[in-house]
């Protein structure tokens, strides 16, 4: 888990927090967040993004995660999403004036992987 004293640093625009073993999330409470990678993780649910209004582009690759809540197509500013190599068998219907591009190459037996 990310250390709560994160949400001390409003003015915060960027997280890397991808390969640290991090299997949940905590709301994060970061206005000015533009940018958060949590790849190479152990996530098995997508984070709660919908507080973050300046979030644009969210990299979840090689994680565990299965599925993805609806709501993550309504984050305000989120323009890009990552999925690459997760365990992801279907996508949210994102709706269709979403501007989200979402980019998921999957693992074998996963979401759009033949075979």
């Amino acid at each position: 888990m990310l250390p709560s004293v994160l949400s001390a640093l409003r003015g915060l625009k960027f997280i890397d927090a991808s390969n640290n073993e991090i299997d949940a999330m905590d709301t994060l409470d970061l206005p000015a967040l533009a940018e958060l990678n949590l790849a190479k993780n152990r996530l098995k649910t997508a984070p709660d993004v919908m507080g973050l209004r300046c979030l644009a582009k969210l990299t979840l690759s090689d994680n565990q995660l299965r599925s993805l809540p609806g709501s993550i197509g309504a984050a305000p500013s989120l323009r890009t999403l990552i999925l690459d190599r997760n365990q992801l068998t279907s996508l949210p219907d994102f709706g269709g004036s979403c501007k989200l591009e979402v980019r998921a190459h999957a693992r074998p037996g996963s979401l759009g992987a033949g075979g």
